[in-house]
């Protein structure tokens, strides 16, 4: 009986991750430096906006993937902190327009040095608390990256959304406080590739 228990829970299990349903946003073709990190600079911090007819999918996110173009290596870029929210905005007006992290959900915290597949493959990242997304407020991601050393530069797959929808800050001396972050060094229209994995059932 508990043999007979268990391979109906591998079933499920294994019927649950066909069920998965990816939504890519963007294309790979354009490299992008700035999001989701600057990995020459040492310490970063990044929103992007994605919008509700981008994603046009709703239910619970498990997994993100950015896409890991060319060059480069996270070992001294690894330590990130992921954020997530319903946001009603699509862009930012400017380098002081940051979302409030308080209006965010810490998603993810740790090294993604494990994850970091070679050239022209998607990095997965598994969130440590899965996001219910509405598909009717546009999302922000947010990136912390705090490993305190210069790195090597890796060119991301991104693609050019709506004007403005992204806010970058990186430093070699300063970690931003997310939650009375600096002003931006930039906005930017172009923004990193990102799949979002919704384990439909």
């Amino acid at each position: 009986m508990k043999r007979f228990m268990s391979l109906i829970v591998l079933i499920a299990l294994g019927l649950m991750s066909l069920n998965a349903f990816t939504v890519t946003v963007g294309s790979v073709w354009e490299g992008v430096f700035n999001f989701p990190v600057h990995t020459v600079i040492a310490y970063n911090y990044t929103q992007q906006t994605y919008t509700s007819s981008q994603i046009n999918h709703q239910g619970q996110i498990s997994k993100i993937r950015f896409y890991h173009d060319v060059a480069g290596s996270l070992v001294n870029s690894h330590d990130w902190v992921i954020y997530m929210g319903h946001v009603a905005r699509s862009s930012f007006s400017s380098t002081t327009d940051w979302e409030p992290v308080a209006n965010l959900t810490q998603v993810f915290s740790g090294s993604v040095l494990g994850n970091f597949p070679p050239g022209g493959q998607w990095m997965e990242i598994t969130l440590d608390t899965p996001f219910n997304y509405n598909n009717t407020d546009n999302l922000v991601v947010a990136v912390h990256e705090s490993t305190p050393e210069w790195g090597e530069t890796v060119i991301w797959g991104g693609f050019t959304s709506g004007d403005a929808a992204g806010l970058y800050y990186f430093d070699d001396m300063t970690n931003p406080d997310v939650n009375n972050p600096p002003p931006a060094m930039g906005i930017n229209a172009q923004l990193a590739a990102i799949q979002l994995v919704f384990p439909d059932t």
